[in-house]
């Protein structure tokens, strides 16, 4: 059903801002030695994977997305 289908535009920001929040997290220090469970290696990992992926319409975007992040 066409009707119920979400646009190009709004799947990728969707998705965008799925890789944001993501990558806020991978970079989070917790207060007083509590280790961050994602850490930023799972930010390298993802990064890695998504670069030797074959590149999609998608793929600048989700970039943008995850290196933006302060």
């Amino acid at each position: 059903n066409d009707e119920c289908a979400e646009s190009e535009n709004a799947y990728m920001e969707r998705m965008s801002a799925y890789v944001a929040l993501f990558s806020a997290i991978v970079q989070t220090r917790p207060f007083s030695g509590i280790q961050n469970p994602f850490g930023i290696a799972n930010g390298w990992r993802w990064l890695a994977s998504i670069l030797n992926m074959s590149p999609r319409n998608i793929t600048p975007f989700l970039l943008c997305s995850f290196l933006e992040v302060p």
